[in-house]
């Protein structure tokens, strides 16, 4: 199905079937659905709302992995009560978000996670769900996400069966190929996302081969270290490795045809925004520009990852503000763009961007700058541009 959001440009145009949207000047033929714009934008600089929404429903989790960005664990916070989170919801359907992936934490350890994103799908929004596939009760988990029918259900599987139990915990492994299976056998659509580390890069044409009868998508990207990552920042890749583990790991699409295959941090360059899909916009990264993160207290913030970096990136509470004065007015929002766009121009200006670096990492300078983590997987020695200097509070 195709959703098309009206904007002062021309629009949003969204697939729902491979969860992608591109910016368009016009309105294409065999739209199914149109997005109308009822009132005269804010702004012309960027899109009138963000097209995806990552909403992180609770801290909670079955597990504690070892490199949890989020540090989620069975005692992490359960998050707001149901009508909040409906409030929530609500606001980003008036907003006109196209889609929202749900997250955690484990989001099924909530009580209430299947009224929750029902109400979401009623609400006309396009759901996804990620997960780690590690249930109390798996048959009733699956039974559930079947009668759901999300547009995708992506399950984390980070190596083999002893490189993932060791992040992740004793039979996690076992668990989550066992619930993969049995959704990809009800007809759920499935994904798998891998966390990339020294440890288990090599396990990848061992990982394709085993889960790609299962899925239609698998992901694979590098480990961050924000939460308890920063614990096991002694795993992460270098600068060649990355490239090394794309280059073989994009290659192996030729004897998968039929599987989408992503490395490189793709889903990043998907989201943003470049002159050419609508040049009327600035070249942009995604963060703030088409996509928002939502955390478990109805917290506005860029990207999930920032919301556990640096409290400054905070933009306001959904609970108390509308997404449209936060998306159209935060000074810091602006501000956070501004810079977003000014380390897009020095990585476009680099001979390696595209070709050995992928770029599009602004988490990992917010690492460097605001924690003193060295960024792998930048070899400019052009200096970053800076986001907050040392006397913002």
């Amino acid at each position: 199905m195709k959703i098309f959001r009206e904007e002062h440009f021309g629009g949003v145009l969204y697939d729902t079937d491979t969860l992608r949207f591109e910016l368009v000047p016009s309105v294409p033929d065999n739209v199914d659905i149109t997005l109308k714009q009822n009132k005269p934008p804010l702004r012309t600089d960027i899109p009138s709302a963000p097209v995806r929404s990552y909403f992180e429903l609770t801290r909670q989790c079955t597990q504690s992995c070892k490199h949890c960005f989020v540090s989620s664990s069975p005692k992490a916070p359960m998050g707001l009560a149901t009508d909040q989170l409906e409030k929530i919801i609500d606001e980003l359907t008036s907003s006109r978000v196209i889609d929202v992936r749900f997250t955690g934490g484990e989001l099924t350890t909530r009580p209430d996670w299947f009224e929750v994103l029902s109400y979401a799908k009623n609400n006309g929004l396009q759901i996804s769900v990620n997960t780690n596939g590690v249930y109390k009760d798996q048959d009733e988990v699956v039974k559930k996400m079947k009668e759901l029918d999300p547009n995708q259900v992506t399950i984390s599987i980070d190596g083999n069966s002893g490189h993932h139990n060791f992040m992740r915990g004793p039979h996690s492994y076992e668990s989550a190929i066992d619930t993969l299976k049995k959704m990809s056998s009800l007809g759920i659509k499935t994904r798998t996302n891998t966390v990339l580390t020294k440890l288990n890069v090599g396990d990848i044409p061992q990982i394709i081969e085993e889960v790609s009868p299962y899925v239609a998508e698998m992901n694979f990207f590098h480990m961050r270290p924000v939460g308890r990552g920063i614990n096991q920042n002694k795993l992460s890749m270098q600068y060649d490795d990355h490239f090394e583990s794309a280059r073989d790991t994009i290659a192996l699409k030729e004897k998968y045809p039929n599987l989408s295959i992503m490395h490189f941090e793709q889903s990043y360059r998907e989201r943003a925004v470049s002159k050419s899909d609508v040049t009327v916009l600035e070249d942009s990264l995604s963060h703030g520009t088409t996509t928002i993160n939502i955390d478990c207290f109805g917290g506005v913030w860029p990207n999930g990852y920032n919301t556990y970096q640096d409290e400054r990136m905070y933009l306001g509470n959904l609970l108390t503000e509308t997404l449209d004065s936060i998306w159209n007015e935060n000074q810091t929002l602006d501000a956070i763009r501004d810079w977003f766009r000014a380390i897009l121009k020095n990585c476009q200006g680099c001979g390696e961007y595209l070709q050995k670096c992928p770029g599009l990492s602004p988490e990992m300078e917010i690492a460097n700058q605001s924690h003193g983590i060295k960024n792998n997987f930048c070899i400019s020695e052009t200096p970053m541009p800076v986001l907050f200097d040392k006397t913002t509070k």
